[in-house]
């Protein structure tokens, strides 16, 4: 008994024990009734006062130790689930750790697909800001440089800069995690602005033409921009990859205005979806793509964006075409700017 009680008790065993104490306990009570009776009933006359004295003390210690056990029982129960308890936060705030590492994971794999299309983008300023170098070198070499060529070159090294600027500031913004981010206001054109600079690369390397169809370009929304702009970034990966090998390819991004509502209507060329893949496709880790081509993970981040947006996801399957639609509110609720 010794060695028992000296371990470390599970929660299982901790349990076993206090529901034999309950079960225990109260059956010496019983006996002892069942004892009185028994004596009463055969008119046994050893010295009832005696017996009704021993009775009493025997019903007396059972009915404290049965309220001992029972305080025992009780504190025994709450140290069980107060245990459980933390090993449920332990597991809830691992479960966190873990999905954050998930979608950081998943934005990694969605810059290494634009890799490519990312490296064309740099390196194109990269040559014309060496061209325009050594333009203004010959210049130089050949006699006095016009201030008026000089400033012409400058202004297009400078405009040239700022256009690699802003594709490492979106590659920045695209691979860092932005759910704390204020809710701000940007026109739907400044935010496709924002999404091409870090997609076009791999738009024009796939030799695809984007058709983007506004209805109103300067309309304003309101939205944590980095996030949404993740979005519309993931949905655009998988349809250049769905119409990989089709010719004369083409995604089309159409926005609509409702009355508190914008439209965003993503549609490639390739031939739908049918609806066993619709109905899985937000699942993680659910994907249509080759082994090492995707995580699963970039939809059911998307649709978990989109929802702390109050909006919704979903695909057209009425479309001969595969369509995603996306609705967000043009203003977010006073609620979720104030937790931001």
């Amino acid at each position: 008994m010794k060695a028992i009680s000296a371990r470390k008790l599970s929660l299982k065993d901790r349990l076993d024990v206090a529901l034999l104490k309950f079960t225990v306990l109260p059956s010496v009570l019983l006996v002892s009734l069942t004892i009185g009776i028994l004596l009463w009933k055969t008119h046994l006359q050893v010295i009832p006062s005696v017996i009704v004295l021993s009775m009493a003390g025997v019903l007396a210690v059972a009915s404290g130790i049965t309220l001992v056990s029972h305080n025992i029982i009780c504190k025994t129960i709450q140290g069980i689930f107060d245990e459980m308890s933390k090993q449920l936060e332990s597991s809830q705030a691992q479960l966190i750790e873990e999905t954050a590492k998930a979608e950081h994971a998943a934005r990694l794999a969605a810059l290494g697909e634009m890799a490519g299309g990312i490296a064309h983008e740099i390196n194109n300023p990269i040559s014309v800001i060496s061209l325009l170098a050594n333009s203004l070198e010959e210049s130089a070499e050949n006699g006095s440089v016009p201030s008026e060529k000089i400033i012409e070159i400058a202004k297009k090294i400078e405009g040239t800069a700022i256009r690699v600027s802003k594709i490492i500031r979106g590659l920045k913004s695209f691979s860092r995690n932005a759910e704390s981010d204020p809710f701000e206001e940007i026109s739907i054109e400044n935010l496709f602005e924002q999404i091409l600079d870090v997609s076009n690369g791999r738009l024009y390397n796939s030799n695809i033409t984007l058709q983007l169809e506004q209805e109103d370009p300067k309309l304003a929304i309101e939205c944590r921009v980095v996030q949404i702009s993740q979005v519309f970034v993931n949905l655009l990966n998988n349809a250049i990859d769905a119409v990989e090998g089709i010719e004369k390819p083409w995604i089309r991004i159409k926005s609509k205005v409702h009355s508190d509502q914008i439209e965003f209507r993503i549609t490639d060329c390739g031939s739908g979806m049918s609806p066993e893949i619709a109905g899985k496709i937000f699942t993680p880790f659910f994907t249509t793509k080759e082994v090492g081509k995707g995580t699963g993970l970039g939809l059911s981040i998307s649709l978990g964006i989109i929802k702390q947006h109050q909006g919704s996801i979903s695909i057209d399957l009425n479309e001969k075409n595969t369509t995603f639609v996306i609705l967000l509110p043009k203003v977010q609720a006073n609620e979720l700017k104030k937790a931001s």
